[in-house]
């Protein structure tokens, strides 16, 4: 139901820190893909789509319907290994290295 209405969402735990985010349909301008994002912190690796506020989903939605019938799709597990490059000119380049898979249900 969700990628009906061209959006996503993501569940994200380090160590026992989780968060959810929510991707809404957007809009690309200037061939620049720009979507309204919103996290909140989860108690638990479920996500609640309750927790977010009420004025963000499209008009009619059934964030509550849709809410209770939310199953995983696929799930990422990696280690991220992160480096900041700083250059003589002063300029940072952020360098990341994810390491891990991909498992999808079904």
């Amino acid at each position: 139901e969700l990628r009906a209405l061209d959006i996503g969402l993501r569940t994200r735990c380090c160590d026992n820190d989780c968060e959810q985010t929510i991707k809404l349909a957007g809009e690309v301008v200037g061939g620049l893909h720009q979507r309204p994002e919103y996290n909140l912190p989860l108690q638990s690796v479920k996500p609640d789509l309750m927790a977010f506020a009420q004025g963000i989903w499209p008009h009619a939605m059934q964030v509550s319907s849709i809410n209770e019938n939310l199953f995983q799709i696929f799930s990422t597990n990696f280690i991220r290994r992160t480096w900041l490059i700083e250059t003589e000119q002063g300029s940072k380049i952020e360098v990341v290295l994810d390491k891990g898979e991909v498992v999808a249900q079904g």
